[in-house]
């Protein structure tokens, strides 16, 4: 399996669902579907996590957990490394972060780039993998990766990429 094909679970690139003008009713309809669908959820379980994604309580925790450990958040590049559906990104664009949101799933990346866009700030979409981040060497100050490492191909060069991107002094968590 190459990088470019690696964990191609449908949920990441294919809409199961038809699109709406409510980018949020389209967030939750993709993570309950990949919830149950992809991963095995029962139902319940899963409209219970998408609510609790809407709600942003999940990214609202990762926030606060920055801010506690003396991470600045408000004007820092931030790389939300593997950002999903894009509720880690939103939440540091409210916060005041320049957010670069790297998703290589086609459906998330877009679904990601709805829902950021809906707020002031300045957000980029990278549809890549984390094996390679077309980015420049030190480039960011922070990156975020939460529930990542587990779905990529190769967790060590994801890693060494994550490095090779930070700013000297800068933080990953």
């Amino acid at each position: 399996m190459t990088t470019a094909t690696a964990n191609r679970q449908s949920a990441y690139h294919e809409a199961k669902f038809e699109h709406s003008q409510d980018v949020d009713r389209d967030v939750f309809e993709a993570e309950r579907r990949y919830l149950v669908d992809d991963l095995g959820h029962a139902k319940e379980r899963a409209r219970q996590r998408a609510e609790a994604d809407l709600e942003r309580r999940i990214p609202r925790s990762v926030a606060e957990f920055l801010m506690r450990s003396g991470i600045v958040i408000q004007g820092a590049t931030v790389l939300d490394l593997g950002a999903a559906l894009g509720g880690v990104s939103e939440e540091l664009m409210i916060r005041g972060a320049r957010v670069i949101a790297l998703e290589p799933g086609t459906e998330w990346a877009k679904l990601a780039t709805r829902r950021a866009t809906r707020h002031a700030g300045e957000f980029r979409m990278l549809e890549a993998y984390g094996e390679s981040i077309p980015l420049a060497d030190v480039s960011v100050d922070v990156i975020v990766s939460w529930r990542v490492l587990e779905h990529v191909k190769d967790p060590a060069q994801v890693l060494r990429e994550a490095w090779r991107v930070l700013k000297p002094g800068g933080s990953s968590t």
